[in-house]
């Protein structure tokens, strides 16, 4: 039912390859779309799957489509796609925040015969694999296959040790405003504080102690991300 064809819009960035990791091993066919047509080709490459430089072409047969991309651009890209996928076919985005998307997957849903779904992992493109890590879904609707289809996608992620938790875009956005954008803004903090002293690094290290290593571990961290997608 759910099929085994998926194609990942922003499949050349990281969270692009991870989940074209995950499906390729789950028996997919898996295409990657993006921008970059250089770092697209590569990407495919190293993974072993195929690419489509044409959105169109992309998306007009497969069975699920998922989209990867900064959210600002996320909307617009979920209105351009959504007319050109066939009759029951699964749409999901994995941004961060989901008012604005499950906004535009509201007004949508009625106007084409197919189901959406709205996915966060709470892991970046680091990962090795997805046990044991969290990933929230917002479940939107679709078709009379909705819930066979949305079902049959979490079963697989659960296969992987991926644990679940439903809930709606009010409550998601609430929360990952406490868990993850108020412990990003403190490390953005502490970064800026360190650069405005112009103190030396290596000279500060010689002056701390466990608190100050732990904190510059994670704020190390967030410079590492991919900013773009950090940055909204």
């Amino acid at each position: 039912m759910l099929g085994k064809e998926i194609t990942i819009i922003g499949g050349s960035g990281g969270m692009g390859k991870v989940f074209g990791i995950f499906f390729k091993q789950h028996g997919f066919k898996v295409t990657l779309f993006a921008r970059n047509k250089n770092k697209l080709k590569d990407v495919a490459g190293e993974l072993g799957v195929n690419y489509e430089l044409n959105l169109k072409k992309s998306v007009e047969n497969t069975d699920i489509v998922m989209i990867s991309i900064p959210i600002k651009t996320t909307p617009e890209m979920i209105k351009n796609i959504a007319s050109l996928m066939k009759k029951n076919s699964l749409l999901f985005d994995i941004t961060s925040l989901k008012r604005e998307v499950f906004k535009v997957f509201s007004e949508i849903q009625n106007k084409y015969p197919i189901n959406f779904l709205s996915l966060h992992p709470m892991f970046g493109s680091g990962i090795k694999n997805m046990k044991n890590y969290n990933i929230i879904a917002l479940k939107v609707g679709g078709t009379e296959q909705y819930n066979q289809k949305v079902n049959e996608l979490l079963d697989l992620f659960r296969s992987d040790g991926l644990i679940i938790t439903e809930t709606t875009p009010e409550i998601h956005d609430l929360r990952i405003a406490l868990t993850l954008c108020v412990p990003h803004m403190f490390n953005i903090l502490f970064l800026n504080l360190l650069r405005k002293t112009n103190e030396p690094l290596n000279e500060l290290t010689k002056y701390t102690g466990t608190t100050f290593l732990l904190q510059k571990v994670f704020a190390e961290s967030i410079i590492q991300r991919e900013m773009e997608m950090f940055g909204e």
